[in-house]
């Protein structure tokens, strides 16, 4: 049988994703597997899917990770899903980390993308992690997340997957990724990351404070800032706040304590339990 290539994408704003892509990637050549890595956020950022795996061979398995924003994938993750090359036997992981305070409805949006291209279901896992927006915060929402016990049930997802395409398991059904309850998946169809955006006051800069050292467009994980000569933010930004933790000026407001009030209502609200999803 021929060997497949595992091709591992990722977008990680701040570092939780690419945590459990880590953990996958190295699960996979810990048993041997030839894995390509891919970091959307980083030297990938652009990166046009089908030139990424224009050497693949005709068995690979897609392994494609976002955190979750606004109850959904970030836009760049669904644009690359949107993008990748149709394999007759092409495979598919969709893994998603999320902030403890909802899921919603971002596995099932890559997986039913993944499907939408050919790719057939192997696995998906959902991984709570810290939320992005407690870094100034002695007890963050999700602090310590993914723990070890978290990456545990990602190494066993690896594993599954790779008994499944050595025995020719079958496929998962993208509608089990459906798995919200209904008053929550109402909210989640509702939500977007634009919308968000829209409720907020458009990002801008304190010029008096702003000494134009780059560090926030070197920290955009997405390539939505740039200086002119201060700092200008574009429709790309995805809200993830890396410029504001990292600029040494703080030089571009955020209310933090108005945030984080805001989402552990939200947590309140949906009460989802922070506890792995893990298909297979």
């Amino acid at each position: 049988m021929e060997a497949v290539t595992h091709y591992v994408a990722y977008l990680s704003p701040t570092g939780r994703t690419r945590q459990v892509a880590r953990v996958v990637a190295a699960a996979l050549r810990a048993r041997g597997g030839a894995v390509e890595t891919l970091d959307l956020g980083g030297e990938g950022r652009g990166t046009d899917p089908a030139e990424w795996m224009a050497g693949a061979r005709d068995r690979v398995c897609v392994w494609v990770g976002s955190p979750v924003y606004a109850h959904h994938p970030i836009p760049q993750v669904q644009r690359f899903v949107g993008g990748l090359p149709v394999f007759p036997n092409g495979r598919a992981v969709p893994f998603v980390t999320w902030g403890s305070v909802t899921s919603g409805m971002a596995l099932w949006d890559l997986g039913a993308g993944l499907a939408a291209r050919g790719y057939g279901l192997l696995g998906a896992a959902a991984v709570p992690a810290v939320h992005c927006t407690f870094w100034r915060s002695a007890a963050p929402l999700g602090a310590g997340r993914p723990h070890r016990e978290d990456l545990a049930q990602v190494e066993s997802l690896v594993a599954g997957v790779l008994e499944k395409l050595r025995t020719g398991g079958g496929f998962l059904d993208p509608a089990v990724l459906d798995y919200q309850p209904p008053a929550v998946r109402v909210v989640s169809e509702g939500a977007s990351l634009e919308k968000a955006k829209a409720r907020m006051p458009p990002r801008a800069v304190l010029e008096a404070r702003c000494t134009r050292c780059g560090a926030c467009e070197a920290a955009c994980p997405v390539g939505a800032v740039a200086l002119d000569p201060y700092p200008v933010f574009d429709a790309t930004c995805t809200l993830c706040n890396e410029c504001v933790r990292a600029c040494p000026e703080e030089a571009i407001p955020f209310d933090a304590e108005a945030a984080m009030t805001r989402i552990r209502g939200l947590q309140a609200q949906f009460q989802e339990t922070p506890a792995p999803r893990v298909f297979r």
